[in-house]
């Protein structure tokens, strides 16, 4: 007869149960724009905030089922620095919403204030790069949405500013765009879509432009996850269009794509907006519009994307990577090497091993001989910061101390 013992019955029937359970009850969730939560359904133009109310991405990176979430989260876009005028409403450079025209009175037309990601430019997939996910990964262009944003043209040829010649781009600055979280958040991801455009027909342009960005946040940098052949992030605080000549179509001029904004307890991130213009050298006449009822620009969207995960990416940041006793005492205190900020939400943890396998280190403060390693831990979604590099302590023996004793007297 053969034998069939109650633990290979659990351990047959937890391997069955866990087949069964989708791959996505352990994949990190994430936050994302889309519709729906309240955001916004209608048209600009307007110079109003746009509130964006993140939704919980369940299935990220390949699928689309978007939950509430709590606490709820909130990105605010704001208009701000504003250094172009125009005659037409409303009377300013960047604006939320609004599209080009050929009108009597140069009107800004409407556009969707929160559009789908491929709403401009044409982007796809694989430009972008969502939380939790790997280069390339979690942003759907058909499922999530960016806060579409209008750059004129028109404020430029109604004051006559200085155009660009041949081989000599020119810049102008045009406002801040200001980006306020409702709580304080990690490593936020900032999607960019469909940035350039141009006046003329291909072999024929009058002018070619695009708008680049300058993060002006004290303390903050960006790091390049992905994007098109175009989107270049050369430095710390740039984003730049890198074609020869900026254009409408993502990959053939336009630039779209992903970067991180690296720090912690981030509450708003500032980018300067500029419009770079590029002659195009193709024997046309060169102007910022075409006619006196022409509103020309660029139509480009902007979005966000958070990891769920309160403790963040980035590894708690060390004074060292050794520690030693000092006698009389024969443990360390490891959280003394600690020099980052920990952030909100979440709290400093240590394990023996760099893969957060088993139980945190129960006493940190009172460490023995070991090597260990730090992290951030966010307890309500049960997930971690990268590890930080191993510590070696060293225990030292401590000699023994004679206290409280008389010497003999001598008879």
């Amino acid at each position: 007869m053969k034998k069939i013992t109650l633990k290979n019955n659990i351990r047959y029937l937890y391997i069955l149960f866990v087949s069964f359970i989708p791959s996505s009850i352990f994949a990190q969730a994430t936050l994302e724009f889309t519709s729906g939560a309240g955001n916004p359904t209608g048209n600009g133009p307007t110079v109003a905030n746009q509130v964006i109310t993140f939704q919980k991405n369940t299935n990220n990176p390949t699928g689309n089922t978007f939950t509430a979430y709590t606490p709820t989260t909130t990105a605010t876009f704001s208009l701000t620095n504003q250094q172009r005028t125009m005659i037409p409403s409303p009377n300013v450079g960047l604006m939320f919403g609004g599209t080009t025209s050929n009108s009597t009175g140069a009107v800004v037309n409407a556009f969707t204030l929160f559009p789908l990601v491929n709403g401009a430019g044409a982007p796809t997939n694989t430009i972008f790069t969502s939380g939790n996910s790997s280069a390339g990964t979690g942003i759907d262009v058909t499922a999530n949405r960016n806060v579409a944003l209008y750059l004129s043209l028109r404020p430029l040829y109604e004051n006559g500013a200085a155009l660009p010649t041949v081989g000599n781009p020119i810049r102008h600055q045009y406002a801040d765009l200001v980006i306020t979280f409702n709580r304080a958040v990690n490593n936020p991801i900032i999607h960019f879509s469909g940035c350039g455009g141009s006046i003329g027909s291909a072999g024929s342009y009058n002018i070619n432009f695009t708008p680049e960005f300058e993060l002006i946040t004290s303390g903050l940098s960006l790091t390049r996850l992905s994007g098109s052949t175009e989107f270049s992030v050369p430095n710390s605080t740039e984003i730049l269009n890198s074609a020869v000549l900026p254009n409408a179509a993502t990959g053939s001029g336009a630039m779209s794509g992903s970067v991180m904004v690296n720090g912690n307890n981030i509450t708003s991130v500032t980018f300067r907006v500029y419009i770079k213009g590029v002659h195009p050298n193709q024997g046309q006449a060169l102007y910022w519009t075409q006619a006196i009822t022409s509103q020309s620009g660029d139509v480009f969207t902007m979005g966000v994307s958070l990891s769920d995960c309160l403790a963040g990416t980035t590894a708690p940041s060390l004074s060292g990577t050794t520690i030693t006793n000092t006698c009389p005492t024969t443990t360390v205190d490891l959280n003394s090497i600690h020099t980052g900020t920990t952030p909100s939400g979440s709290s400093l943890v240590w394990f023996t091993n760099n893969t957060h396998t088993g139980a945190a280190y129960a006493t940190p403060t009172a460490a023995t001989a070991g090597t260990y390693y730090a992290f951030y831990y966010d307890s309500t979604n049960n997930c971690y910061s990268s590890a930080s590099n191993a510590v070696i302590v060293t225990v030292n023996t401590c000699s023994a101390v004679c206290t409280g004793t008389t010497a003999p007297g001598i008879q």
